[in-house]
C-alpha cells in the first residue's frame, strides 16, 4: 500500500483495515506492506506503528517483495521474527536465481 495516497494515507488506511479485522468485519488478518519513496526513519516508524507488516522503499526489486512476503508468512505462522529470516531468504533467492 502506498503511504502517500490522495484521499487517505497508507497509515490511515491500514489503521482502518486493522480496526475492521479486530471487529470481525474482515474474516482474517491481511498482510500489508507499505510502499514509499521516502526512506526517512520517521515515516517508516509511522507505517509500522499504524499496523503495516513491513516497509518497502521505492525503487524496489521483485526479490525484495518475495523476501518480505515470505518472511511475513513465516512470522504469521509462528516462526521467527521476519527480520531474523531475511538474510537466509535473500541467500536462498540468490542461490535459486543462479541455478535458473
Amino acid at each position: 500500500m502506498d503511504c502517500e495516497m490522495p484521499v487517505m494515507s497508507g497509515p490511515q488506511a491500514v489503521k482502518e483495515i486493522r480496526r475492521l479485522e479486530a471487529a470481525g468485519t474482515l474474516p482474517s488478518r491481511s498482510t500489508i506492506f507499505a510502499l514509499t519513496g521516502n526512506a526517512r526513519q520517521g515515516q517508516i516508524d509511522d507505517a509500522m506503528e499504524a499496523g503495516m507488516d513491513d516497509v518497502i522503499i521505492k525503487p524496489y526489486r521483485i526479490d525484495q517483495l518475495l523476501v518480505c512476503s515470505a518472511s511475513a508468512h513465516v512470522s504469521r505462522k509462528g516462526g521467527s521474527k521476519a527480520d531474523d529470516r531475511r538474510p537466509a531468504l535473500q541467500e536462498k533467492l540468490r542461490t535459486q536465481s543462479k541455478v535458473v
